[in-house]
């Protein structure tokens, strides 16, 4: 369930109330409040995933160089701007 709230959020780009709407409709009984819990969980295994030290190093071993990228999105009104670095030759998120 966090990876298909995690996706109904970041790639489809629904709100926490769209989220929870699709919930319902697959019969999932959950309040509001969990599935802001439930991005909670998903931001902080994505944050383990691309801040592995050893995992980076791996990849830029394998390469002559790093092309960085940086691009930021505002989820929603009044919220903070989430920053992201992502190596161009790899695709992956620094």
């Amino acid at each position: 369930m966090i990876a298909l709230v995690g996706s109904l959020r970041y790639q489809q780009h629904r709100s926490v109330p769209q989220i929870h709407q699709v919930l319902e409709s697959k019969g999932l009984r959950v309040s509001e409040r969990t599935v802001s819990n439930l991005l909670n969980r998903y931001d902080e295994l994505v944050s383990l995933q691309v801040s592995d030290s050893g995992r980076i190093g791996q990849i830029v071993a394998r390469q002559s160089q790093v092309v960085l990228a940086i691009d930021g999105m505002q989820p929603d009104v009044g919220h903070e701007v989430l920053w992201v670095i992502r190596d161009v030759l790899s695709g992956e998120i620094c």
